[in-house]
């Protein structure tokens, strides 16, 4: 019984040893064929544009072509259902919103079938967009502090404009109510070509959206931006105050990511991440997508993680905090 049971023993490790030289050689490999990036927008849309630049350049990095396969739908359900379904093998990746990992977990109206956290590999952030909150250029309300000690005067009645409910601009507001103490009404419009009008009008304190698309009625002198909810300043945002200095340790960015299923080796999601972030360095992407609002961010597969479960956590407590959305789990 004891031979048998060092037999046994030898197995196992043997069996070991060869599964972690079969994912060595793997990663060795890796790249031996086309790489398949799902999209879950619609072809030209705001997530396949960035997609697609990334695309071409990490295939002549790699000399493998990378195939883009757009499966548009509600939440990026589907691109996500497909990624979690795909081989941990490096060849089936995905270009993923912030937004499925960190809103739609929690306010989805249908149960996900994949759990954000679990089935899925980080490999690292590609590119992100500050949101921003402004008012109308005739407004009294000259910096977002001004605009947060009326809120504490004459608490939910200040009406902060947003494209939808249950965006993260939406949440966005909340989560400045909530940590500044200053409650804000978060009012939703039909996306951006409403809300702004209704800053105009004087039917709303402030708008909170993407900064892009702020930038050409600020320049108008009909928008004033009073913060940017990014991190640091941004190159062509200096003159614009942080977020952060009005409600310490608050920023509020979209972003997109590169995802793998789960259970890639952690060499091979090195060996990617690397990819991405030589990708994203290339001076002419930088350049296109400053003009579309976008900003590359380089990281680890590691910090990425993290930055996704910290995001994850700190959303859906804002959402059961607010009593809004329907929790799918």
């Amino acid at each position: 019984m004891k031979i048998a049971s060092k037999f046994e023993k030898l197995g196992v490790l043997v069996a070991c040893a060869l599964c972690f030289a079969s994912s060595q050689s793997a990663a060795q490999t890796w790249p031996a064929k086309e790489i398949t990036l799902l999209v879950p927008g619609a072809p030209g849309g705001s997530s396949d544009l960035p997609a697609r630049l990334m695309a071409e350049r990490m295939s002549k990095d790699l000399g493998q072509p990378i195939i883009i396969k757009n499966r548009p739908s509600a939440s990026s359900i589907v691109a996500m259902g497909a990624l979690k379904e795909a081989k941990a093998d490096g060849y089936t990746l995905g270009f993923m919103p912030g937004s499925a990992f960190i809103v739609a977990p929690w306010t989805s109206s249908v149960t996900l079938p994949y759990d954000v956290i679990r089935d899925f590999t980080p490999i690292g952030m590609a590119v992100y967009t500050p949101l921003a909150i402004a008012v109308s250029a005739a407004s009294p309300y000259k910096t977002m502090r001004d605009l947060l000690d009326a809120a504490k005067a004459k608490p939910d009645t200040l009406v902060v404009a947003n494209p939808g409910a249950n965006t993260l601009a939406d949440l966005g507001t909340r989560l400045i109510s909530s940590n500044a103490k200053a409650p804000l009404r978060s009012i939703a419009f039909s996306g951006f070509p409403q809300s702004y009008p209704a800053v105009v009008r004087g039917d709303a304190a402030a708008v909170i959206d993407g900064v892009s698309p702020m930038l050409p009625h600020v320049e108008a002198g009909t928008l004033r931006i009073l913060s940017v909810g990014s991190q640091t300043k941004l190159p062509g945002l200096e003159s614009f105050a942080l977020l952060n200095d009005a409600v310490a340790g608050v920023a509020i960015e979209g972003w997109f990511g590169v995802f793998a299923p789960a259970g890639l080796p952690d060499d091979m999601s090195k060996k990617i991440s690397e990819s991405v972030q030589r990708a994203m360095r290339d001076d002419t992407l930088v350049a296109r997508l400053k003009g579309w609002g976008m900003y590359p961010r380089q990281d680890s597969p590691e910090s990425f993680k993290q930055y996704v479960k910290q995001e994850h956590d700190k959303w859906g407590k804002i959402v059961r905090a607010s009593n809004v959305g329907a929790p799918s789990k």
